[in-house]
Order: structure tokens, then sequence, then C-alpha cells
């Protein structure tokens, strides 16, 4: 729950957040693994994917003909969170 919290922090809803969790512990997988894991549906994993990759916590790669998706190291997360800061102040001084 806690760890939920933390991620909304980077604009995550708790469905990404937990998706996000979930590829954690997979490590690497496919949307169809992922949404077993997270318990929800396929299309809310995929709508979670894109807003997780928007924020560079995820990414993927193609293994024959099937996409499967990776997590950012979450020792990358304080960098990526003083990033997304970085580039709200600029977006304001540019008003």
């Amino acid at each position: 729950m806690q760890e939920t919290m933390l991620l909304q922090q980077f604009g995550l809803s708790p469905s990404a957040a937990k998706v996000y969790l979930s590829l954690l512990e997979l490590g690497q997988a496919s949307a169809d693994k992922i949404a077993k894991r997270a318990k929800t549906y396929k299309a809310n994993v995929y709508d979670a994917l894109d807003k997780l990759a928007e924020v560079g916590l995820s990414t993927y790669i193609y293994e024959g003909n099937k996409k499967r998706f990776i997590p950012t190291n979450p020792e990358k997360l304080p960098q990526i969170l003083e990033d997304m800061k970085q580039e709200q102040l600029s977006k304001m001084e540019t008003m």
C-alpha cells in the first residue's frame, strides 16, 4: 500500500502503480502475466504500461512476435522524480 502511494507521486493511478509493482515482481513479462499478477484486466494493463513508459518506469522488447515488458530499476526512481520536477519547473518558467 505504501509503495502504491509513493508511485502516485509520479502521476500514476493506483492501477498503474499496481501494474508496476507486479512487473517488478515478475521481472519481465507479457501483458497477460502482468494482468494475472495485478488481478486486473489486460486492457487496464496496456493503459498502465503506456503511462509507465511515458514516465520512464518501463520499457519493452519483442521476443519473436510477442511483446515483453520490463520494469525500470527502482533505484532510478529518485532520479526520474527529480527529472519530472525539473521539467515542470521549466514549463512554469516559460509561461
